[in-house]
Parts: structure tokens; sequence; C-alpha cells
């Protein structure tokens, strides 16, 4: 299994909407990209961003990260601001 970093994304907010703006820019300058796993941290947003641009693509999945899901439900504060979004291609 390989990851690549793919981009980086400054945000001010962190909506569902902020993220399908960023996916659907990254689509029009790459639209071949077809990933079919998406890694993402327990964040709504950003899942719920991921399924509604990548998951039309029916062979999408999306996959959290136990990572941080352990990090947030024994470690850090819910006022965390550590995300992590990677591509398996």
């Amino acid at each position: 299994m390989q990851f690549h970093l793919l981009a980086f994304v400054l945000m001010e907010d962190r909506e569902k909407e902020d993220y399908e703006l960023a996916f659907r820019e990254f689509r029009k300058l790459a639209p071949n990209f077809k990933p079919t796993i998406g890694y993402a941290d327990y964040e709504e947003a950003l899942s719920q961003a991921l399924l509604a641009v990548f998951g039309e693509d029916n062979d999408f999945r999306l996959k959290l990260c136990w990572f941080h899901y352990y990090q947030v439900s024994f470690f850090i504060p819910k006022r965390s601001t550590h995300y992590c979004l990677t591509f398996l291609l």
C-alpha cells in the first residue's frame, strides 16, 4: 500500500462546502484523477465532502483513520485541530 501527498490547501473554515470547493477545484486540475480509497480523520464535514465529490465514482470508498479516532477518543480535547487527509492510488 502506498500513500501519495497530492496537495496542501490553506483554508479559513472547515465547513463541508469549503472542502467540496477545494476537492472540485482539484478535480478540474486533474480530471482523470479517480481515487479508489480516501482516508480521513473523524471530522464530519471532511468525510461528507469527500463522499459528495469522489463518491460519484462507484469504486470510491472512504475509510476513517483509527489513529485519529484513538487520539480523539482518549487523548485530545474536542477543540483539537489535528486533521488527516490522504488518498490511496
